[in-house]
């Protein structure tokens, strides 16, 4: 589907899956805004398409920058919003802010930026919001009493957490955003891909074992892009049901906490409570 005068903007964009999103768009017609946290590769990345790409360096573990990112923002309205940024660390570490950093990259700082883009996504006729979110949220529970990881801190506990906090999200706004000219917003599984999210930051047996499951049963980062530039480029008509959760393009069951409705509605309270002064 060739897009004309379309907009988007892909967080992690200038490697792995990000990338490949960023690309695919590009070559479906949309104007790319590409955010990533090292300027040299974001460069790199506008020389290779000068015309339809524009980059902001930003940090997600930081909530000013991504701030800043909002209300930078160089397009009028904004079609495809793509939450591809995201890490997982072997120890715990704190962001800008002082919030633990798998909890604010994956889930507080997509959180915000979505929240100061509302106006941009509403207007555009068939806006999309689309989290990469993962098969680890089955393993996942919201630890109320300690979201920051404070009493103890495990690099798998954390990163399903704030996966299936992506995916309440999704689910929740998709029940406040229920019109039908309202933006969609859905969570993808990208698969195991074949990148270094886990393995790179995690010393010992950890890393190697994460490093050896994405060696044996990691697909290509094409294959990983795949649910979310499907999900980009479909005709307004043909969009899925808001809220739902994709794998190989195929709508799949989230995980019970993830569909608790009372759950996430609780989340998204607590969260909108803690950046009130980032929202502002």
């Amino acid at each position: 589907m060739n897009q004309s005068n379309q907009y988007a903007l892909v967080s992690g964009a200038t490697a792995g899956i990000g990338r490949e999103i960023t690309v695919g768009l590009i070559q479906n017609g949309f104007h790319v805004l590409a955010v990533g946290r090292r300027a040299e590769a974001l460069e790199e990345l506008k020389q290779e398409f000068p015309n339809q790409l524009q980059t902001f360096q930003a940090d997600f573990s930081d909530l000013n920058q991504v701030r800043r990112l909002a209300l930078e923002f160089p397009f009028d309205a904004l079609d495809v919003l793509v939450h591809n940024a995201g890490g997982a660390n072997g120890a715990r570490q704190l962001g800008a802010q002082g919030y633990e950093l798998t909890w604010v990259v994956n889930y507080l700082s997509p959180f915000l930026l979505t929240q100061l883009l509302e106006s941009k996504l509403r207007k555009s006729s068939s806006a999309r919001v689309i989290h990469l979110a993962s098969s680890a949220h089955y393993h996942g529970k919201i630890d109320w009493k300690d979201l920051q990881a404070e009493r103890g801190y495990f690099i798998l506990k954390a990163y399903a957490q704030s996966k299936l906090a992506q995916i309440m999200h999704a689910r929740h706004l998709s029940t406040l955003w229920n019109q039908p000219e309202d933006p969609k917003v859905y969570a993808v599984h990208p698969g195991v891909v074949k990148t270094q999210i886990g393995s790179k930051n995690s010393a010992g047996w950890i890393g190697a074992i994460w490093h050896l499951i994405t060696r044996i049963k990691g697909v290509s980062v094409q294959k990983g892009a795949d649910n979310s530039l499907w999900l980009a480029t479909l005709k307004p008509g043909e969009l899925p049901t808001s809220g739902s959760y994709f794998h190989k393009r195929k709508a799949a069951r989230p995980s019970a906490q993830a569909k608790h409705a009372a759950d996430a509605e609780r989340l998204f309270l607590e969260t909108a409570k803690d950046l009130a002064a980032f929202l502002s």
